[in-house]
């Protein structure tokens, strides 16, 4: 697809300005290049991320569903950075930490708790 050159400029200052945190005059650019460019998969995307940034979720929610509407690969790319984030932070570090205790030692090979004579540390509540 062709796109409009003015939809595209306002696209790139959109995404110059959601790196900026500059969420409400991005939001602004990129309304400007959905309406030249209604097909516009990318723009509704990040258009999408800049509701999400402000967490005005169904606003977010709605131009999230559009860019995948209007293009189906946009669903597995956000379902796949939704897990990357949850492996990167609590639950990748608790699951880690799980496997961890249950094989009695890490990936360095420690020696289990129990051959060393040492008690295993409690986990702490809220603790990576």
């Amino acid at each position: 697809m062709e796109l409009d050159e003015r939809a595209v400029k306002f696209h790139t200052l959109g995404n110059s300005l959601l790196a900026e945190k500059k969420y409400n005059d991005a939001i602004t650019q990129y309304m400007k290049a959905v309406e030249i460019e209604p097909r516009y998969a990318s723009a509704f995307y990040h258009l999408a991320e800049a509701y999400e940034a402000k967490r005005l979720d169904d606003k977010s929610i709605a131009f999230y569903l559009k860019a995948i509407e209007l293009n189906p690969s946009f669903a597995e790319i956000h379902i796949q950075s939704g897990l990357d984030t949850l492996i990167a932070g609590p639950l990748g570090a608790a699951v880690a930490e799980y496997k961890k205790r249950k094989t009695g030692g890490d990936a360095a090979g420690q020696t289990p708790p129990a051959e060393t004579g040492a008690q295993p540390t409690p986990l702490k509540a809220g603790a990576p």
